[in-house]
């Protein structure tokens, strides 16, 4: 193999990523210790790909059924995923003698009224969802790749049809009751 080709394939290698697709257990058949326990399999699933790949490139997104500051989300062991690029900067932290990789969940900065969109990706005020909005589907980023992340958003629309009611609550008759979410990384040439 010439050095030329082993160049090109670091490339490669190093601009990979693995995406992570989930749909967690749901609320409505699962209490939270099971949802929280569901995030800590996730976790260790999670850190033996990325071990045996030998690459930590990787993006989690999907519905976890768990909102950002659920035990799930923020444990160690779970999906150990904070609130702002800077809190993931150091890499990892260590919880009980071991070193767990940290994950930027960008989706907090899209919760409450105070943002552009809509207050979560689902709306229920039922006893399983006593908040109103929930933020239940997520985008984590690894670490590794966080400067590669440029935005996520809340869709409100699917091409002329619009996701949302009149009240601004996702419109589960005309599409789902949980809103999608974009999420755009960085390309070469941006950044």
């Amino acid at each position: 193999m010439d050095i030329e080709q082993v160049c090109e394939d670091f490339q490669l290698a190093k601009n990979f990523c693995f995406l992570y697709l989930v749909h967690g257990v749901d609320v409505r058949n699962y209490d939270r210790e099971s949802r929280q326990a569901f995030a800590h399999s996730l976790g260790e699933e999670i850190r033996f790909v990325t071990s045996e790949q030998q690459n930590n490139h990787l993006i989690i997104l999907g519905d976890l059924n768990m909102n950002p500051y659920d035990r799930g989300m923020n444990l160690a062991p779970g999906l150990n995923a904070m609130m702002t690029r800077e809190c993931v900067r150091r890499g990892q932290r260590k919880y009980q003698g071991k070193q767990y990789d940290l994950f930027y969940n960008p989706m907090w900065s899209l919760f409450g009224d105070n943002t552009s969109g809509p207050a979560g990706t689902i709306y229920d005020t039922s006893s399983q969802g006593p908040y109103g909005w929930n933020m239940f589907d997520q985008a984590l980023v690894h670490y590794s790749i966080v400067d590669k992340f440029a935005n996520v958003q809340i869709l409100t629309q699917a091409g002329a049809t619009p996701l949302l009611t009149s009240k601004g609550r996702p419109n589960s008759l005309q599409a789902s009751d949980h809103l999608p979410i974009l999420l755009s990384l960085k390309g070469d040439n941006n950044g």
